[in-house]
C-alpha cells in the first residue's frame, strides 16, 4: 500500500498538482545552500514583497510614503532594516487597507486567528500558494513523507463536504482529525480508534491536546500503532513536557512555529538544536524595543516578514512572540538558518502594583528544574496575587524543586505580590490550546 500511495502521490506532483511538487522540489534544493548565497536569496525575495505591497496595498503605499520611503529606495536591500515594523493593532485599525487591489476571490484563503492573545483577525493567505509543501519538507527531516497517513489535534473545522473534498484530495493517503476544542472520553475513544486503523506515521496538533490524547491512552491502557513522530504547535515545547510526552508515545517529539496568519515558519529537524527557519519562504527578525536588530544569542521580539503573500501582505510583522536567533551551523546538514523555540508572547506578563512590568522568562521559569513539572501556568488575579498551578512528575524531589523555582520568581517580583503554588491534574483549554500566563489584570498600554 505504500507503494501505491507514493507512486499516485507522485503522479499528482507531475499533473494536477505540479505547482506542489515544483514548489517541493525547489524548497528541498533551498535547504542545502550556501548560507551565502541562500540570504541573498531572501533579501531579493524580500525587496519583491515590498515593492509589490507598496503599489497593491493602500495600507503599506501610505504607511511607506509617510516614512519617506519609496520606490527608488528599493535598490538597496538594506531598506528592509529601515521598514515600519507592523503591530497587530494596526492590522486590526486598518483592516481594509491591508488587502491587494483587485485580486480574485479565488486566489483568497481565508486566515483567522484564535484570538488567543485577546486579538483575534480575519486576514488571508495567498491561495496561490502551495503552503502544504513546507509541511512536507518539515515531516520528511522527522522521516515522514507527504504521502503518509497523519492523525492531526487541533482547531480544523473539517466536517461535512469540507471533510469528503479534503479525504478525496488526499486519497489514497488518509487523515484523521480531533477536535481539541472538544476533548471528552468519548471524541478520545473515537479518534483511538480511528488512528488504530488508520496507523498514520505521524500525531501532530496543539501541544496540550497531543499530551491530553497520550494520557488517555496510558490512563485508559489503551493503545495505537506507534507513529515514527509526534509534532507540536501552539505552545513552547519545554524540555519536561517534550520528555513527558515522548514517554506517552514512546517516539520522539518535534517543535515547529505557525501561525495563522503566516503557516508555517519554522520547524525542528532531528537534531532538535533549534528550528529551522523557512527563510526561502519567511523572513524572521530579532529586535529590542527600539526596533532595532539584534545579533544571534540576544533575546527580543520576533518580526516576520511573509515572503509569498500577494493577496493580504505581513511586512515586517511583530507576532508577539520573543526568542533569539542561534548562530553556527547544524549538523543535520540543513543549510536553513536557525532560531530558538519562542520564549513565551510579549502578552505573557506580569504587571506589579507599582506598574512595574514582568514580561519575558517567565516560560523559563522551571528551566534550571526541568524534572519537576509536566506543566505549569501562571494566573493573576485581580488583587495582583500570583498562583503558580503545577502538574507535578513523578521524580523524586518534585514539590522541593518546584518551591525553589517558585523562590526565584518571589526574589525575581521583589516581594511585591503573594505568590502560591497550586498542585492540579491538568491545566484548562482556551480555544484548544493552554495559556501559560493567564492575567485578570487588564494589560497596560505598552506603545
Amino acid at each position: 500500500m505504500a507503494v501505491l500511495k507514493r507512486s499516485i502521490f507522485e503522479a499528482k506532483v507531475h499533473t494536477v498538482a505540479r505547482d506542489s511538487g515544483s514548489l517541493y522540489r525547489r524548497l528541498d534544493t533551498h535547504s542545502h545552500l550556501p548560507p551565502a548565497q541562500a540570504r541573498e536569496m531572501e533579501d531579493d525575495w524580500a525587496v519583491d514583497i515590498v515593492r509589490y505591497a507598496m503599489a497593491a496595498s493602500p495600507y503599506y503605499e501610505q504607511r511607506y510614503a509617510s516614512a519617506g520611503i519609496d520606490a527608488a529606495d528599493l535598490r538597496d536591500s538594506s531598506v528592509i532594516q529601515r521598514l515600519p515594523i507592523i503591530e497587530r493593532s494596526d492590522v486590526k485599525n486598518h483592516l481594509d487597507q491591508f488587502w491587494c487591489r483587485d485580486v480574485p476571490r479565488k486566489y483568497v484563503r481565508d486566515a483567522k486567528t484564535s484570538g488567543s492573545t485577546g486579538q483575534p483577525l480575519r486576514t488571508g493567505n495567498d491561495a496561490r500558494v502551495p503552503l502544504s509543501v513546507l509541511s512536507w519538507r518539515m515531516y520528511s527531516w522527522w522521516g515522514v513523507s507527504p504521502w503518509d497517513n497523519t492523525a492531526r489535534v487541533g482547531r480544523w473545522g473539517l466536517q461535512g463536504a469540507s471533510l469528503r473534498r479534503n479525504s478525496l484530495r488526499w486519497w489514497p493517503t488518509r487523515q484523521v482529525f480531533l477536535d481539541a476544542g472538544y476533548l471528552d472520553e468519548a471524541s478520545l475513544h473515537r479518534f483511538a480508534d480511528e488512528v488504530t486503523a488508520v496507523r498514520p506515521r505521524l500525531i501532530e496538533g496543539y501541544l496540550g491536546a497531543v499530551r491530553t490524547f497520550g494520557e488517555f491512552l496510558r490512563d485508559t491502557g489503551r493503545s495505537i500503532p506507534a507513529p515514527v513522530a509526534i509534532g507540536t504547535t501552539a505552545a513552547p515545547l519545554t524540555d519536561p513536557v517534550r520528555r513527558h510526552i515522548q514517554e506517552l508515545f514512546a517516539v520522539p517529539v518535534f517543535d515547529q512555529y505557525r501561525c495563522s496568519e503566516i503557516p508555517w515558519m519554522a520547524g525542528e529537524c532531528r537534531e532538535r538544536s533549534g528550528l529551522h527557519v523557512f527563510s526561502d519562504m519567511r523572513r524572521i527578525e530579532v529586535v529590542n524595543s527600539e526596533g532595532r536588530l539584534l545579533p544571534p544569542g540576544e533575546t527580543g521580539d520576533i518580526v516576520v516578514t511573509d515572503l509569498t503573500n500577494r493577496v493580504f501582505p505581513f511586512i515586517r510583522y511583530k507576532l508577539g512572540d520573543r526568542g533569539k536567533l542561534l548562530s553556527g551551523e547544524c549538523p543535520c546538514g540543513v543549510s536553513l538558518p536557525r532560531i530558538a523555540p519562542p520564549d513565551g508572547r510579549t502578552a505573557d506578563m506580569i504587571l506589579l502594583p507599582d506598574g512595574t512590568v514582568i514580561a519575558g522568562g517567565l516560560m523559563t521559569l522551571f528551566s534550571t528544574e526541568p524534572d519537576a513539572v509536566s506543566l505549569f501556568q501562571l494566573h493573576q488575579h485581580a488583587d495582583f496575587s500570583i498562583t503558580v498551578r503545577v502538574v507535578l512528575t513523578d521524580a523524586p524531589g518534585a514539590r522541593e524543586a518546584v518551591d525553589r523555582a517558585v523562590d526565584s520568581l518571589r526574589k525575581r517580583l521583589q516581594g511585591k505580590v503573594p505568590v502560591r503554588v497550586e498542585e492540579v491534574t491538568n491545566l484548562p483549554f482556551t480555544r484548544g490550546k493552554i495559556q501559560y500566563v493567564t492575567s485578570e489584570i487588564p494589560p497596560p498600554d505598552l506603545t
